[in-house]
Parts: structure tokens; C-alpha cells; sequence
């Protein structure tokens, strides 16, 4: 078995790690994660002071700009602030007006939504401009690739026009006063919002920074910059003058309690302004943030309720997705569905980029033409792959982990051909993951704590992650529908797992070792620190018997019922003649076992296996792996194959066959048996699902795994049918036990009639 979790890499000599630990007063443990994340060893202690602030004039054609707007201010001309329908785009629009109104100009927003797309648009620049003539176009978090629109908008309508972004250079910069940290400034990844405060730094100094600060934490945060130099101070400076009643309300709403953090905002803030851009329009986040001086309840509930049906909307949608991804897709995914909403699609490849470790793209249909968003990993620059394919796209652009893009109408096949032909390129993921903290019992020491507590502000993706190997001494679910796990181990650590994790309850209260990675954080319902997981793997097979057969028979109902509705099964998708030495050469492939002695039994004769990662239940992310007793319903973003079959129907497709599993054998399955079940699941009960019908029929006396049995076999003999969501439709044939494949694999009584 594979070593699957690591501790990260630190490229700094030991002797080095030694010395900023004693210059900083550290201990060496969080001065060797620090140094980990690619800080220097002589920047670290300006890391920890977070107090990098750089000269506004230094960003090129700063001067011109501030020279325009003050001018305006002069002859109390008008301006034109326009920005962009995320968070980044809204908080920076929200700042410049704010300052503006403050100075006394007259300044309004003009914000297109996610159907109008990204970007500068004549359109409604010129309705505007008819409504009530302005002097000054300023842009925030747009406007560097509009070269085109800012030429029409100069010749047609005569206004000034200030392009303040953080989007990577075109090859031609537009023809007007651009300011863009991207063009020799110190630090060049300031957010869009980043931008903005530094011009109204540069005109009202460093007072009028700290009073927008707050605004401009919330663009960096929810952009994904990272917080390093100069982002860091923007970041801790918001957070500590969040002077803003709109902004508290939303804190509040979201039951963030002082002192703040980055976490609070990239988690409960950002997505709910984000949400109105999504779902509606984006006016209703701005009016929040217009809110600067007084509360505007209405507003924030109306934003939550939007967040709300931005939740619902996507979870439908990643199902969907999650259905649609091929197994075959290579070294990329990508899925198209014409009725996803344009807004959640960045989302949707965002889950998808998460499950299965590979670069996402994600499409819509609008009108004839295709709009994506794509989200990538560690390594693979998606700016790149769409420059790669830009022959088949309208348009494109954003950063190099995260992009939106058009494709033209009769360009999806040919545009899908090449992002995966350039996905090849990139190197394989192996499927390794790091943690910056092996576990011990002087971590949970105030002294640690508080030293960790330093390390702020940080993105929920940098907080440290540690690694424990231990032992479960008691599980349990929690949560309004009980979909949440939360354990405690023989280390005296406490855990909580959210959503899939509740599906290891069994195997943990089973005594299963285990090794977690896991970040902390304040729980305030339980009062306590706790540890978030993030991944788990299962170390031993022992005692999991009746999982493995619950989840075989489980597989095997689905099989059959999606056999039915004419769906592509979720198991047995690759041909059994395949050859099984280079599949054992392959490096992204998931190879399925029933149980972990299975899986031993194999390395036996087959020793390349041993380099395979081995997870339990649910396949993990990249590279060669081994999935032990898969739950149903599940993709895999790699080809995966049925190692051993046994003839009883379930999975005909295989690489080797075997001999009927003992989890099987030992479910006692009997004639009489299956004539009880029969009679108790033909009388009309109504169920959702397998596991529901079982406790409706109240058949006690009869374990679980052999009721799913017993129904796999009728429905193997087509005696009965199951519609969804889990009604048992009898059907009028007759046919005898030994029909069934699977009823003469767990059976030794002979022939029986039904």
C-alpha cells in the first residue's frame, strides 16, 4: 500500500529553519511551515508584521489618473464607475463611490450582469451617457483587454477613459490612462479592488486607505489573491477597521463574531455577495456595500435568501455535472450542459476541480454560443490551455488558476479536442497529499495556539494542515438531517467531518485505524478547538465484513434498476479482455476490489498493486488507486475496472474472475429466507431507498445485508421491478431461485421454485 499523505516539502536547510525560528521567537515547527509556503527566510518577519505598504505613485500612469478625477472634482464635473458583477468587481465600484461621495464628486455605478458578461459593453456605457452626460469612465477589475470598446466609447462619445484592473496584460494595452499593478508595480497581484484602494490612496493618503481597507479585504479574499506583501496588510488593516454598517450586517447575519477573520469573509461574506451577481443581479450586493453609515437590514436578508437559492441551485447542478463527467476524459474535465444557470458554472467546475484533482471546465449553452468558466490545480495554467484554443473562442480571460471563456457555436468538439490534447502536456498528479503538522500533544498548548493565532490572516486554503494516525474510541452523526460525522480519538483529539464523511460511521465504530488530515478552528457550539477533516484514510480491513456486503448488494440494486431505465451502469464500464499488465503500468486508473483481503490476495500474484494508493468506500483524487467495497453512486475521473468477478450477474465486465467472496457466502441465504422477504416486500410499502424499505417491513429477525440479497435476487429474476424512489413493483412471471445467478452463488441448497 502506498504512502498516501506526506509531510510537505520545505526547500530550506535545517540550519536555516533553526535560525528563523530563534529570530522570530518561534518554534521551529511554524517557522518551518512558514518557510514551506515559499516565504524567504529574511521576509519572514515582515510576513508576520503584515505591515508592507507600498507608495500608490509607484503603480504606472497613477499620477494622470489622479490628476483626471481631481479635475472633475474642480469643475464638479460627473463620473462613470464601472465594474464588474462579483465580489471583487462590487466591493471595488462600492469603494471608488464611497471615496468619491466623501470628496465631493458626483459619482454613480455601472455594473453589468453575469447575461451582458464580463467586461466593458458600448451599450450601456452609451445609455448612461444619453441619461445624464459624465466627464471620466473609470473602470475597476475590467477594462484592460477592451481595446475595441474604449476606442468606440472615446470616438462616439468623448469621455476620458481610466482603466484601474489586475487582469494579465494584452499584447496591446488599450489607448487611455491604464493602471494596473501587472505593469512594473512591486507587488503584481493586487485585486481589483486592491487597485482601487491604492487610488484612493494616492489621493487621500494612508487615512483614507485604512477607512476603505474594508472594502478592498473583501475583493482580495474573494478573488483568491494571495495573501502575501501587500495584500496581507490590506487584509489585516480591513479587518481590523471594519467601520462599515452594511459589511457588519452581513458579519452578523452570517453569525461571525469579533475578532474577525479572512476565513469569515471568504466563507460567509463573499458567497453571499457573490450570489446576487449568480442568481440575480448584482445591484442587490452593491446596495449593501453602498450602505456605509447606516444598517440596511432588508438588503442583507434579501442577499441571504439569494444565497440560499444559490445553494440549492448548485447542488443540483453538481449532481448533474458529477453524472456527466467521463471516466475517460484524460487529464482535464470537461462538461457541458445547456440548462446550468451561467452564473453557477464557475462553482460548479470549482466542486469538480475539488473532487477530482484535474482542471475543470464547465459550459452552458446561451444562445448559439457556449459560455465556461474553468478552475484549475497546482501546475496546469488555464490561461494557457484557452490561449491554446482561443481559435475557437469568442473571448476569454482571467488568471491562471481561474477563467471565464465563450465558445463559438459550432466549436465545442474542436474546442474540447484541444484543452484535452494540451492537458496531456501537464504532468500526472500522483495522487499525494501534505500536511505541515504531524500531531502531538503540545500542539493543544495555549502557548502553540497562540502562536498559530499570529500566523493571521490567512485563506481557509492556507490555514496549516496537520496529520494524526490513530485510533476511533467513539463516532457518532450530528447536524439537522444527521449528515454530519464527528468523532473523537485515542489521541484525545476531537474531529468533524461534514457531508460524505458521515458515510464512514460503520468502519469507524468498527475499530478501524485510521490516518486524518484535518485544519482547526473555534467551535463555538461545542466551546472547544476542533479539527476540520479533510481527507481520511482507513489503514486496517478487519471486522468490515458485513460493509463490504452491504455495499456489494447496494452496487447490485443499483446495477439492475439503472439497467432498467437504460443508463450507462455506474461499475463494470471497461471490457474484461483489456490487458491486465499495462493497466497495472497505467498511472491514473482506479482498480475496484470487494474487500481489503481481496485486494491482499491480488498482491500475491500481481506486486505492482502494492504501489497503489488503496482508499475505502470513496476513491480519492489522482493517480493509481485501489478502491476497497465502493458505495454506490459514485465517478471516477479515471478509467476504473472490476478486478474480480464471480459469475453471479452483478458486474459482467472483469479482469479476473473468483471464487464467490466469504461476505457473500456467510449472509445464510436460504429458500425460506427469500419467500419471507418476498412476502413482506410485496404488500404496497412505500419507501425512498433500499435501507428505508427494511425497516418499513419490520423483518427483524433478518440481518440487513441478507433482506438486500434476497432483493437483488428477485430482481435478477424479474420477479419484481423497483421505481423510484424505492417501490417494489411485482411482476406477474415465475421464475425459480436457481435462475439467479447470485442465488446459486450464495447459496448451496440446489434448485428451488420460487
Amino acid at each position: 500500500m502506498r504512502e498516501k499523505f506526506k509531510l510537505r516539502e520545505c526547500c530550506v536547510k535545517e540550519d536555516v529553519i533553526d535560525t528563523v525560528a530563534r529570530t522570530a521567537k518561534l518554534s521551529r515547527e511554524i517557522a518551518r511551515f512558514i518557510l514551506s509556503k515559499g516565504i524567504a527566510p529574511e521576509e519572514v518577519g515582515e510576513y508576520l508584521q503584515s505591515e508592507t505598504r507600498h507608495n500608490p505613485y509607484l503603480l504606472s500612469n497613477m499620477d494622470v489618473a489622479v490628476k483626471e478625477i481631481l479635475a472633475v472634482r474642480d469643475r464638479k464635473g460627473r463620473i462613470i464607475v464601472y465594474g464588474d458583477y462579483d465580489a471583487d468587481g462590487i466591493s471595488a465600484s462600492a469603494l471608488l463611490k464611497l471615496y468619491f461621495d466623501d470628496i465631493g464628486i458626483n459619482a454613480e455605478i455601472i455594473l453589468p450582469d453575469r447575461d451582458e458578461g464580463y467586461g466593458l459593453h458600448f451599450d450601456l456605457v452609451e445609455k448612461a451617457y444619453y441619461k445624464k452626460p459624465f466627464d471620466l469612465l473609470i473602470t475597476v477589475d475590467c477594462g484592460i483587454k477592451d481595446i475595441d470598446e474604449i476606442a468606440l466609447i472615446q470616438s462616439e462619445l468623448g469621455v476620458t477613459i481610466v482603466v484601474t484592473d489586475h487582469h494579465e496584460l494584452p499584447q496591446t494595452l488599450p489607448n487611455c490612462i491604464s493602471v494596473n499593478c501587472k505593469m512594473g508595480y512591486p507587488f503584481r497581484y493586487l485585486s481589483g479592488s486592491g487597485v482601487a484602494l491604492k487610488l484612493v490612496q494616492a489621493i487621500g493618503g494612508d487615512a483614507a486607505y485604512n477607512e476603505y481597507a474594508c472594502l478592498a479585504l473583501i475583493g482580495t479574499i474573494a478573488d483568491i489573491m494571495p495573501l502575501v506583501d501587500e495584500n496581507r496588510h490590506i487584509v489585516k488593516v480591513g479587518l481590523a477597521n471594519i467601520n462599515h454598517e452594511g459589511l457588519k450586517g452581513l458579519l452578523e447575519l452570517s453569525k461571525c463574531k469579533p475578532p474577525y477573520t479572512a476565513e469569515d469573509i471568504a466563507m460567509r461574506v463573499a458567497p453571499r455577495l457573490n450570489a446576487a451577481g449568480r442568481i440575480e443581479t448584482p445591484e442587490s450586493a452593491l446596495s449593501v456595500l453602498l450602505h456605509k453609515n447606516k444598517p440596511d437590514n432588508k438588503g442583507v436578508e434579501r442577499l441571504n435568501e439569494i444565497n440560499l437559492r444559490r445553494i440549492d441551485e448548485l447542488q443540483k447542478s453538481v449532481k448533474i455535472a458529477d453524472e456527466l463527467v467521463q471516466e475517460s476524459a484524460g487529464r482535464a474535465i470537461i462538461v457541458e450542459y445547456d440548462d446550468f444557470k451561467q452564473g453557477i458554472i464557475g462553482l460548479i467546475a470549482s466542486r469538480l476541480k475539488e473532487k477530482y484533482g484535474l482542471p475543470s471546465f464547465v459550459l452552458c449553452k446561451k444562445n448559439q454560443s457556449y459560455v465556461g468558466s474553468a478552475r484549475s490545480v497546482e501546475g496546469v495554467n488555464v490561461l494557457k490551455l484557452l490561449e491554446g484554443a482561443d481559435d475557437c473562442l469568442e473571448r476569454f480571460g482571467g488568471h491562471e488558476k481561474s477563467a471565464g471563456f465563450t465558445v463559438k457555436a459550432d466549436m465545442l468538439e474542436r474546442f474540447t479536442q484541444s484543452i484535452l490534447e494540451q492537458a496531456e502536456v501537464f504532468g500526472e498528479s500522483d495522487g499525494t497529499q501534505y500536511y505541515d503538522f504531524e500531531y502531538n500533544k503540545d500542539m493543544r498548548d495555549e502557548e502553540f495556539l497562540n502562536a498559530l493565532s499570529a500566523l493571521e490572516p490567512l485563506m481557509p486554503n492556507e490555514k496549516p494542515v496537520f496529520y494524526s494516525k490513530c485510533g476511533v474510541v467513539g463516532a457518532d452523526l450530528f447536524g439537522q438531517n444527521k449528515s454530519h460525522l464527528q468523532l473523537v480519538t485515542d489521541s484525545g483529539i476531537k474531529l468533524k467531518g461534514f457531508n460524505e464523511y458521515a458515510e464512514y460511521l460503520d468502519a469507524l465504530r468498527n475499530g478501524a485505524e485510521c490516518e486524518f488530515m484535518y485544519t482547526t478552528e473555534f467551535d463555538s457550539y461545542d466551546n472547544c478547538i476542533v479539527g476540520i477533516i479533510g481527507d481520511l484514510n482507513i489503514l486496517n480491513g478487519l471486522r468490515f465484513e458485513g460493509i463490504y456486503a452491504k455495499n456489494y448488494l447496494e452496487s447490485f440494486i443499483e446495477n439492475c434498476v439503472s439497467a432498467t431505465d437504460d443508463k450507462e451502469k455506474p461499475f463494470g464500464m471497461h471490457n474484461a479482455e483489456a490487458d491486465l499488465d499495462n493497466l497495472l503500468k497505467a498511472k491514473n486508473i482506479v482498480l475496484v476490489f470487494n474487500s481489503y483481503a481481496e485486494y491482499e490476495n491480488a498482491c500475491r500474484n500481481y506486486a505492482s498493486l502494492s504501489d497503489f494508493y488503496v482508499d475505502f468506500f470513496r476513491c480519492g483524487k489522482g493517480g493509481r488507486r485501489v478502491l476497497i467495497a465502493p458505495l454506490s453512486r459514485q465517478t471516477y475521473g479515471a478509467p476504473c475496472y472490476d478486478f474480480y468477478g464471480y459469475g453471479d450477474g452483478n458486474r459482467d465486465n472483469y479482469l479476473v474472475r473468483s471464487e464467490i467472496p466469504p461476505f457473500l457466502r456467510a449472509l445464510g441465504i436460504s429458500r425460506s429466507l427469500c419467500v419471507k422477504v418476498y412476502k413482506a416486500i410485496t404488500k404496497g410499502e412505500k419507501a425512498y431507498s433500499l435501507s428505508d424499505l427494511y425497516e418499513k417491513v419490520g423483518l427483524n429477525d433478518i440481518k440487513y445485508e441478507a433482506f438486500a440479497c434476497a432483493v437483488c435476487i428477485f430482481v435478477q429474476l424479474a420477479l419484481i421491478k423497483i421505481e423510484k424512489p424505492f417501490n417494489v413493483i411485482v411482476e406477474n412471471t415465475h421464475n425459480p431461485l436457481s435462475n439467479s445467478l447470485l442465488y446459486k452463488a450464495c447459496c448451496n441448497e440446489g434448485s428451488e421454485e420460487a
